[in-house]
């Protein structure tokens, strides 16, 4: 068969004719040159990824987050590899080549459009266009962003800027005119500027008059939007530019979102900030708690979250501070009472922060106040006061108190417990918090808690129990939860609900109003409390239980089996030891063995488990049977003492039998 030969085709790139190849003459779109089949190879990746847009979407993150998952890949294969390294720092290069010949490109456009804009300046005569251009030229050089100039009366955003004239500009040019006595055209050529910019000076006798923008402006895009968004900030003040952006632009706004938040930048009224007045309260009239989060401490196993309850009477300024492992209502409640205990009194009103300890829910002046809270408030006769809603500066005091312990006290201090820093905040009360000259009143606070002393309202007899209270059901186990661990109860009252109080030492559990148990209270996690005399009664109802099972598997075994074990009883033998010796035979040498043993020495009168054991033993040994070997389970030991039904052997025996004259030899019996 006769090839036909190709025609020739032209080259798209270089535009020279070639032969296609024979067996490619349709595919082949470009001669064999290295350089048009690079450019033919990358127009047609080009057009492939134009066809699959979302083939390499996500890819990248995909590879920088599986190198960030693996951080010594990169460095392992990059020194296993040295050759991508050297490929990698030239592709490198080409790019940075790249870039900082495309930023020449851009600078060298900018600097002939600013140069073209130059050369098109035109003045009001021959000697004003000179001195504007060179002015242009001038401005080029120094690299500022254009000349300064008026033409024709109007605007141009290349040709001029607005002229801000100083008070040193103008102060020159009036001296100039007035003492000098120079004409305006003579200033304007020495200065450099335009007439009319030394008309606007000599027009203003006070001072420079002011930088507006001469010639007529362009109508900027957010002109005709100012209107709605001045409404619309009048009526909320505090709306974000993204959210205006958002509105006008389904107005048809075209413009971007930099210019609408410089334009609210400008017009926005500023944020007025507050003025306080200092206030002063009565002796024993006011106090200010609030908490403090200062960290955590390990605690075991377990890592907790430790806070500081802060106590300051307002007129004295003596402090309290307690450090807990929680900020429960209960555990505020007890620091309340080991602050009044402090200061030997209770004030009459304690401001608040609207905490959920205090302030259950509020609705302007409508406040729901924790019940558990104000229990304890009744019982010791003060009034709580929330501060409103982010008003902080009021109850200053507490705060300024709270800066004071991280400054003085926590600053530089390594916590390793709860005890530890409570000792160490018991002496810088008494040292240091207290004895030093306060600032706003010049005094020191335990100087001004004598004054104070006696008008605060006296402690009640009896402290306010402050236990958590909670309900929990015992387990199987006999085990209580509370705080992530469980505490032993009586086994008595397993799967039973019963009442825990706990205080920061102890957890105390109850049965209505009787106290089972009282544990120490552990700070730990998922530890278990026990107190070993919780499972004696479990223990002995368990051992009877097992004797009663004992004494009806041995009734059970034959009918001689009841007045045998009335013959142990008689002899006054451990019954326990001596049915479980028993148990063990049926299981060593089967019941069958146990009971021909258990009839001849309930015969002869000879009770006891070592009377049967012998006479098996003499049995088995007057047939020539072995001793068995015991099978003991160790890795689960309570299946030792499991029954299991012993199986009828005769009936294998049964399928042989012995033939007379066959040399003892058996057969399967037909």
């Amino acid at each position: 068969m006769k090839r036909i030969t190709p025609t020739q085709k032209r080259c798209p790139y270089c535009g020279n004719h070639y032969v296609p190849y024979v067996r490619a003459a349709k595919a082949q779109k470009s001669c064999g040159r290295a350089a048009c089949h690079k450019k033919r190879k990358l127009e047609a990746q080009k057009k492939w990824v134009k066809a699959n847009p979302g083939y390499f979407r996500g890819r990248y993150v995909k590879v920088k987050g599986w190198l960030k998952s693996h951080p010594g890949y990169l460095a392992a294969y990059r020194a296993a590899h040295p050759e991508y390294v050297s490929a990698d720092n030239r592709a490198r290069a080409r790019s940075r080549a790249k870039d900082k010949e495309r930023n020449a490109d851009i600078q060298d456009g900018l600097l002939r459009r600013r140069i073209a804009t130059v050369r098109a300046l035109k003045g009001a005569d021959i000697q004003d266009t000179l001195n504007l251009k060179l002015d242009g030229v001038l401005d080029i050089i120094s690299r500022r962003s254009a000349p300064i100039c008026k033409t024709d009366g109007q605007f141009h955003f290349y040709a001029c800027r607005l002229v801000f004239m100083n008070t040193e500009l103008w102060a020159t040019i009036r001296r100039m005119h007035s003492v000098d006595r120079q004409s305006i055209s003579e200033i304007a050529r020495q200065l450099r500027i335009h007439r009319q910019t030394v008309r606007r000076a000599l027009e203003h006798v006070s001072g420079p008059p002011g930088n507006e923008a001469r010639g007529a402006v362009a109508t900027g895009k957010l002109e005709p939007f100012k209107a709605y968004i001045a409404d619309r900030l009048k009526e909320y003040p505090a709306l974000t530019a993204a959210k205006l952006l958002l509105e006008i632009s389904r107005q048809g706004y075209g413009g971007g979102y930099t210019i609408l938040k410089e334009y609210l930048r400008e017009t926005r009224p500023g944020r007025q900030r507050d003025v306080f007045l200092r206030l002063e309260t009565l002796p024993g009239e006011y106090a200010q708690v609030d908490w403090a989060n200062t960290g955590y401490v390990t605690i075991g196993n377990a890592r907790r979250a430790l806070s500081c309850f802060v106590m300051v009477l307002s007129y004295s300024r003596m402090m309290y501070i307690e450090f807990t492992l929680s900020q429960r209502v209960e555990d505020f409640i007890a620091a309340h009472v080991n602050a009044f205990r402090y200061f030997g009194g209770i004030p009459r009103k304690i401001n608040y922060d609207n905490l959920k300890s205090v302030v259950i829910t509020r609705i302007g002046s409508d406040i729901r106040f924790n019940s558990r809270f104000m229990d304890f408030a009744g019982y010791y006769l003060f009034k709580p006061v929330p501060c409103g809603v982010r008003k902080a500066n009021e109850k200053g005091k507490v705060e300024n108190g709270i800066k004071y312990v991280r400054t003085s006290l926590l600053a530089g201090t390594e916590i390793i417990s709860r005890e530890q820093i409570q000792g160490l905040a018991q002496t810088w009360l008494r040292e240091t918090a207290n004895r030093r000259r306060h600032a706003s009143t010049g005094e020191r606070p335990t100087e001004r808690f004598e004054r104070e002393r006696w008008l605060l309202m006296k402690l009640p007899p009896n402290e306010y129990d402050c236990s958590i209270a909670a309900s929990g059901r015992a387990t199987s186990q006999a085990l209580v939860w509370f705080d992530g661990n469980r505490y032993s109860v009586p086994s008595g009252f397993a799967y039973k609900t019963l009442t825990i109080k706990a205080t920061s030492e102890r957890v105390a559990i109850y049965a209505g109003t009787r106290i089972l148990t009282m544990h120490a209270r552990s700070y730990e996690k998922n530890r278990v409390i026990e107190n070993p005399k919780h499972y004696e009664g479990l223990l002995a109802q368990r051992k009877k239980a097992r004797m009663s099972k004992l004494v009806e598997s041995f009734l059970s075994l034959a009918p001689e089996s009841a007045a045998y074990l009335k013959g142990m009883v008689g002899a006054e033998l451990n019954l326990q030891v001596q049915l479980d010796k028993i148990q063990g035979m049926l299981n060593k040498y089967g019941v069958a063995d146990v009971k021909i043993a258990l009839s001849r020495a309930l015969a002869y009168g000879a009770f006891g488990a070592h009377y049967i054991q012998n006479i098996i033993v003499q049995q088995r040994a007057a047939r020539n049977i072995a001793e068995p070997e015991p099978l003991v389970l160790s890795k689960k030991p309570e299946w030792n003492d499991l029954a299991v039904a012993e199986s009828d052997l005769s009936l294998y025996d049964s399928l042989f039998e012995t033939e007379a004259g066959d040399g003892g030899k058996t057969k399967p019996k037909q």
